[in-house]
């Protein structure tokens, strides 16, 4: 049985009202990759039918950055300094390993509450093969120390500067937590994942 959510009611209308400059607004909600194509070819319309529309401009620049996300692209690299101080790490430091990264912070109340499953992901899956790499957008480091004792979480930490400006910018979100999955050829194959969603990731993945 399909269930029908807000986002497929928002696709909808968005399909319908496809010839209207204002419809930007309805395919900037629709973030999953399900809608890629919906929103790419009612994106290819407005630019056609607005070609001087500064919001389907804008539009438009936001839907090229997102495309970089797409699952099957090649994740975007970044190299941040350990916990420990050592060393900096990446994605692409773990290459031909799935890779679980966690883009979170100390004071961020639903990025602690999902630690429980991540950790529970961890359990399960590092014996199979799966990393986890825990990114840090804190603007107080001695917060995000603090929250690492109290958390005690066995994977990789790292701690991205200017609260996380640069990693937002390369994956492209705004909320925390925000768990991406990345196969073992280095190509993002799950966004925005958390709880059994997660789990039965990892389980196709390490099959």
């Amino acid at each position: 049985m399909y269930i029908i959510t807000y986002f497929d009611c928002i696709s909808h209308w968005a399909d319908i009202y496809a010839d209207r400059e204002s419809v930007v607004v309805l395919l900037s909600q629709l973030q999953d990759d399900k809608y890629n194509a919906v929103v790419e070819r009612i994106a290819k319309k407005l630019t056609e039918a607005y070609p001087n529309s500064e919001a389907v401009r804008n539009f438009n620049i936001t839907l090229e950055q997102k495309k970089r996300l797409y699952e099957g692209m090649p994740a975007p690299e970044f190299s941040l300094l350990t916990a420990d101080g050592k060393s900096k790490l990446g994605p692409s430091d773990f290459r031909g390993k799935v890779l679980v990264i966690d883009f979170w912070a100390s004071w961020c109340g639903p990025c602690r509450g999902e630690i429980p499953n991540v950790k529970k992901a961890y359990e399960t899956y590092h014996e199979k093969g799966v990393e986890f790499l825990s990114v840090s957008i804190d603007k107080d480091e001695v917060a995000w120390r603090k929250a690492l004792e109290d958390e005690q979480m066995p994977w990789c930490q790292v701690l991205a500067p200017q609260a996380g400006k640069e990693v937002k910018e390369l994956y492209q979100f705004s909320a925390i937590p925000f768990i991406v999955v990345i196969d073992r050829e280095g190509k993002i194959v799950g966004k925005n994942l958390r709880g059994q969603i997660l789990l039965n990731k990892l389980e196709e993945l390490t099959r």
